[in-house]
């Protein structure tokens, strides 16, 4: 039987007429929450008019660590706000007039199980929140909601949607409310102020954010004579250089705890002037300069020959 998993976003504002900001890489949703500021008062009227839509890629940022990778969804989406301006006054509100909001995501067809980090799959955000939505001598109105996603995915859903373009769908709900002044009294046409809408988000696949290289490839380091040792590698996927260190006790170390001896886009290097009948440990890094982030580290010793 499958699970439904919830995905709960919430955006906490206690202040009235705090905004959210836009993100970089943020998906805006196509529809608004059209809103209705209406009478001398500035009665606010929601209406959530979204339908279902195909998503594109969300962000994943992937960490490297002892040879597996964790996946953790770092990306938004932004709901746009359509204000129609109906006030029968001239001048700007002195206070804000909020719009209230719920926002709930939910994966579907997640399943109940591994239960390890549950509680952070089922709910990787939340949050209740408010805008403004008319200028006031506090500030501007806001134009749009930010919901940011954050949450863990397995290498499996990752790789479908990389490899297969098989995504996942979201169901989105909306709770919106309005504000109400004392002064209205009941007397305004359209009072309704609250407003709910649902829609999905469909074939939701995954992008990696940075792109993280491989370690490199065949790493072998050759005593050639009693001076010099050769080494040599292919380099990973998505590395643009390879970062070198060597010691005089075996690792691992950490990247910094060694001696600095090549950082460059080859894939050989010839290290000479050593001292004869000696071994040499070596440590090997792909670097992605693009991304500044490191593979893990892969590793080689070899001995220069004895003097004659």
């Amino acid at each position: 039987m499958n699970k439904t998993k919830i995905t709960s976003i919430v955006i906490i504002s206690l202040l009235v007429g705090i905004g959210a900001v836009n993100f970089t890489g943020a998906y805006e949703i196509d529809g608004s929450i059209d809103v209705e500021v209406k009478n001398w008062v500035g009665l606010v009227s929601p209406k959530i008019n979204i339908g279902n839509q195909t998503a594109p890629q969300i962000l994943v940022n992937r960490t490297l660590k002892d040879k597996n990778y964790t996946n953790m969804v770092e990306d938004s989406l932004i709901i746009p706000i359509n204000i129609v301006d109906n006030k029968t006054r001239s001048t700007d509100f002195l206070l804000p007039r909020p719009l209230f909001y719920m926002v709930f995501v939910t994966r579907d067809g997640e399943k109940l199980l591994p239960l390890g980090g549950f509680i952070n799959r089922i709910m990787p955000a939340k949050a209740f929140g408010s805008v403004s939505v008319v200028n006031s001598t506090l500030g501007e109105r806001d134009t749009n909601i930010t919901v940011k996603l954050r949450y863990m995915i397995n290498n499996d859903t990752f790789n479908a949607g990389e490899n297969s373009n098989q995504g996942e769908n979201f169901t989105v709900k909306i709770f919106a409310m309005g504000f109400l002044p004392g002064e209205a009294n009941g007397g305004v046409e359209n009072l309704p102020i609250i407003a709910k809408g649902e829609f999905k988000l469909i074939n939701i696949t995954y992008k990696q954010k940075y792109n993280i290289p491989m370690a490199p490839i065949n790493f072998t380091a050759e005593e050639h004579n009693s001076t010099q040792i050769n080494l040599s590698w292919t380099n990973g996927l998505y590395a643009t250089h390879t970062y070198i260190e060597y010691n005089s006790t075996a690792g691992p170390w950490t990247r910094g705890e060694g001696t600095v001896l090549y950082n460059n886009t080859g894939n050989k290097y010839q290290h000479t002037g050593l001292d004869t009948n000696t071994t040499y440990y070596y440590q090997a890094w792909s670097y992605n300069v693009l991304d500044n982030c490191y593979s893990d580290s892969v590793s080689a010793d070899a001995t220069t020959e004895e003097s004659i």
